[in-house]
């Protein structure tokens, strides 16, 4: 029940390329750290004081973007989700740099001295949204690995080990109710009641025993009640070869053994 709805995200993640559309927004899973923190040599991340430039996530995040329906509503420093058609990615940047309706953006963790401002450079057609804060932390990790092939075989495998074990333990207690009720049929059980007769005299009981196997199978007089391991080393010894059923008389003062061959 919780891999499920896990499982239908990536799967559509996969469908939408990683898009999956939500009225006017967009939820979008985070592959990288190249927006995980402020990076000191980036000087614009810390000349405002306008929430946007605290807008970081990192790897495994599910993040919300809003999707905008003209350019005016993109503005410098925002951080937007653009598709690269040269890599087939969805790139989350920040935007540094507006040249003619072109977006120059880059990561707040990259640094100048090692990364420069990324290779395409986007335009509004290619944005799938603008992030404006709104992420759900390090759920993405599971639904990532849920999409490369070993997520999504661990997954199936998961899956057919509980469908057998459900199989099998259904196979089990259908064995389980046959053997109970053959063995209500030794004890005289009509479906209503259980009775005791010695010397054609109806005596009263506390509860009756079918013990076969090394378990003990307990009954009152209304049925079935519960069953258990038998630790007496003997009793597991004879049950090994016959059905014993034992009928416990007068709160326990008597006990009497019948063995059934």
């Amino acid at each position: 029940a919780i891999i499920i709805p896990f499982l239908a995200y990536a799967i559509m993640a996969r469908i939408h390329k990683q898009n999956i559309p939500l009225g006017n927004k967009v939820l979008m899973g985070v592959g990288s750290n190249s927006m995980s923190y402020k990076n000191e040599i980036n000087e614009y991340l810390f000349d405002k004081e306008e929430e946007k430039f605290d807008y970081q996530f990192k790897y495994g995040d599910i993040i919300v973007l809003n999707i905008v329906s003209s350019a005016d509503e993109i503005g410098m420093y925002d951080v937007i989700c653009y598709y690269n058609p040269n890599t087939g990615e969805n790139i989350i940047h920040r935007i540094v740099g507006m040249d003619n309706n072109k977006y120059q953006t880059r990561g707040d963790a990259w640094s100048n001295d090692i990364d420069e401002i990324d290779t395409y450079q986007s335009t509004f057609n290619d944005v799938v949204g603008k992030y404006q804060g709104h992420k759900f932390n390090s759920i993405g990790k599971f639904i990532l690995f849920l999409q490369t092939s070993i997520g999504f075989a661990t997954v199936i495998a998961l899956f057919y080990l509980l469908f057998m074990v459900d199989y099998f333990l259904k196979k089990y207690n259908k064995k389980e109710l046959e053997k109970i009720k053959e063995f209500e049929s030794i004890i005289g059980y009509d479906g209503f009641v259980v009775k005791y007769f010695e010397n054609d005299q109806e005596l009263e009981f506390d509860y009756l025993e079918i013990i076969y196997l090394g378990i003990c199978y307990k009954f009152n007089n209304k049925g079935f009640i519960e069953k258990n391991k038998i630790l007496d080393d003997d009793l597991i010894n004879k049950s090994k070869t016959q059905v014993i059923k034992r009928i416990s008389l007068n709160n326990n003062i008597s006990v009497k053994e019948i063995k059934i061959e």
